[in-house]
């Protein structure tokens, strides 16, 4: 990065994300130095959780990636966080990482309060295009009276597909009336893993109980298939924003999440949520017999006005606060 960006930059504001080292960048181009450097946290390394799935926590994190978020954090003039949540479990957890370092002599409280001033939640804003992938109408809505479950995450350890794809089985099992729509990138790893989900593929494919698996074509085709969901379902063994959850919600979709990590943030309704995965299990079948609601609840946009959703998109208000925050001008 230091060496692509050309050297006769003028640069009033210096807005990167977490991505980056930030205090490395300055410390090989101090030109670059200017009167607004911004540091968008849109995950943090000190609460990410690792590979091994079952025992993440107990996994060693590498150091050196905190680290330099930790100094970026401490170069900026704004840290930004995409949640609450993600700024909290940073904060929280500089003290207990800082003084891992052997023989570390830092003032952790000092190097908590600079960071915790400098600290705003500035939520990415959504574009869902509108109106042209609106709230469903219901001229739009299929006949049909099988629940329609949404799974609309990247296919990696953090999203937990294992979860979601046990508890397909486990409807199955139980006689419960569904069809699903698996969308996202497969980044599956493990040959176990790809047994796993050609397996259940396959069962529900005989069963036609599937209405889409995999990556969408383009983008229009996303929000087509988003919107003729009822559920949309989140197994996240992390998750520090939620586009996706959102933008099933946005478009009709009632949300089902686990009461952990953003989701208490971004859905503050119990009956949103869910505790274990048995509990899971029990409320997509509950609601296989409330389809009519749930197509009734999207027509009338329930979730979206009874817990202000529109505040995360661009139009509704984060746009206008992206905007602020680089100190530019909001366009009509």
């Amino acid at each position: 990065m230091a060496q692509q960006l050309p050297r006769k930059l003028k640069v009033r504001v210096l807005f990167v994300t977490s991505m980056i080292d930030l205090a490395s960048l300055l410390g090989l181009r101090p030109d670059l130095h200017c009167s607004k450097k911004i540091y968008y946290m849109h995950e943090n390394q000190l609460e990410y959780p690792t590979r091994q799935e079952e025992a993440w926590k107990r996994e060693e994190r590498d150091f050196q990636l905190g680290w330099a978020q930790i100094c970026s954090a401490l170069v900026a003039d704004v840290v930004a966080f995409n949640s609450a949540f993600n700024r909290d479990t940073f904060v929280t957890r500089l003290g207990p990482f800082l003084r891992k370092v052997p023989g570390s002599q830092f003032d952790v409280d000092q190097v908590e309060m600079e960071i915790r001033s400098k600290c705003k939640v500035v939520y990415f804003p959504l574009d869902l295009q509108a109106p042209k992938h609106g709230i469903v109408s219901s001229a739009d809505v299929d006949a049909s009276e099988k629940l329609r479950i949404l799974w609309n995450h990247r296919w990696e350890h953090d999203k937990n597909p294992q979860l979601f794809l046990r508890t397909l089985v486990a409807l199955q099992k139980k006689g419960t009336n569904f069809q699903v729509c698996v969308l996202g990138e497969d980044f599956t790893a493990s040959a176990e893993d790809r047994e796993l989900v050609q397996k259940v593929r396959n069962d529900l494919s005989e069963e036609g109980k599937v209405i889409h698996w995999g990556y969408a074509e383009n983008k229009d085709a996303y929000f087509r298939a988003v919107r003729e969901c009822d559920v949309v379902v989140s197994t996240a063994l992390h998750e520090f924003y939620g586009v996706a959850v959102l933008e099933g919600a946005l478009l009709g979709c009632t949300p089902l999440v686990p009461k952990r990590l953003v989701y208490p943030e971004l859905f503050p309704s119990k009956e949103l949520w869910y505790n274990t995965d048995t509990q899971l299990v029990k409320k997509l079948h509950s609601y296989s017999f409330q389809v009519n609601k749930l197509r009734t609840w999207k027509r009338e946009q329930k979730w979206v006005k009874e817990l202000g959703l529109e505040r995360y998109t661009w139009n509704g208000g984060a746009g206008k606060v992206f905007s602020e925050l680089l100190a530019l001008p909001f366009p009509s």
